[in-house]
């Protein structure tokens, strides 16, 4: 748990400094969904997005979390292994607009 919390405020921090524009994207929802993202990482927890492409396009996804990163830019991005396509990919958090840790036995039933 220490190495979650540790990674938690080195991605914020990061993110942050990158761009300081970001304090309001890192509070409330975004904070929560990067907690849960770091948790699924050390545990192998499956989540459900809704992610918002850049065209607007909204689709939902069961994936992975495999890390997060920051860019240059500031992004906080995640990479996952998608459960529908079976691959590897990346997600930006800032749109990723709702997600759902599942639990062993949802993940079961799913």
């Amino acid at each position: 748990m220490n190495r979650t919390l540790a990674a938690i405020r080195r991605t914020i921090r990061t993110a942050l400094t990158a761009d300081p524009c970001l304090v309001t994207a890192v509070r409330g929802y975004r904070h929560s969904l990067i907690v849960d993202l770091y948790q699924a990482i050390d545990t192998g927890t499956t989540v459900v997005i809704s992610y918002r492409k850049a065209s607007g396009e909204a689709s939902r996804r069961a994936i992975r979390p495999l890390d997060l990163r920051v860019t240059a830019a500031g992004d906080i991005i995640l990479r996952a292994h998608d459960l529908r396509d079976g691959d590897d990919t990346h997600f930006r958090i800032d749109r990723i607009t709702n997600h759902q840790t599942l639990t062993s036995a949802v993940a079961l039933a799913a």
